[in-house]
């Protein structure tokens, strides 16, 4: 009688799960990962309130970085961002890309429209040319799953809807 052998792909398979199930954190995390996006990122919206950016149009950009060592490169900026923006198209074609918006006091995008490759983006930030200081920062959206942008009087609040 002759006795019935795994394949190696076999036995390899089930030595992953029983690792994975034992709560070895580092190996399910591996294995996750292979089917997961690296950001959080399902859906973007954007709410102008009636004084935003002190009753003007607020230029909104959503950057999606495909390249984490482009992340430390960024400019720290909204204005600086819009300054460098073609330069960076013309350096990195194909490391990243975002969506531009123009938002008027008072108006809102239910959806964005997400790039096709989004949720390969192991980086997304959000740059604003607004008119104060504490509107210029960028804001991080990759851990954020379902994004609102709320464009205030001088300053962007960033919120995760899943999260209320």
């Amino acid at each position: 009688m002759m006795k019935k052998r795994c394949s190696w792909p076999m036995t390899l398979c089930w030595g992953l799960i029983t690792v994975a199930i034992s709560g070895c954190s580092g190996v399910t995390e591996k294995i996750t990962n292979l089917w997961s996006s690296p950001n959080a990122v399902k859906e973007i919206a954007v709410v102008a309130e009636p004084t935003a950016n002190q009753n003007s149009a607020t230029a909104l950009d959503i950057v999606f970085v495909y390249e984490n060592e482009l992340v430390k490169q960024l400019p720290d900026t909204g204005p600086k961002w819009f300054q460098a923006r073609a330069q960076w198209q013309q350096q990195y074609p194909q490391q990243f890309e975002w969506v531009s918006l123009q938002i008027p006091p008072g108006q809102q995008v239910k959806q964005v429209t997400l790039p096709d490759c989004a949720s390969d983006a192991q980086y997304i930030v959000g740059f604003a040319n607004y008119l104060t200081e504490q509107g210029q920062y960028p804001f991080n959206l990759t851990p954020l799953k379902q994004v609102q942008i709320r464009l205030q009087a001088d300053r962007i609040e960033v919120i995760d809807k899943t999260m209320n």
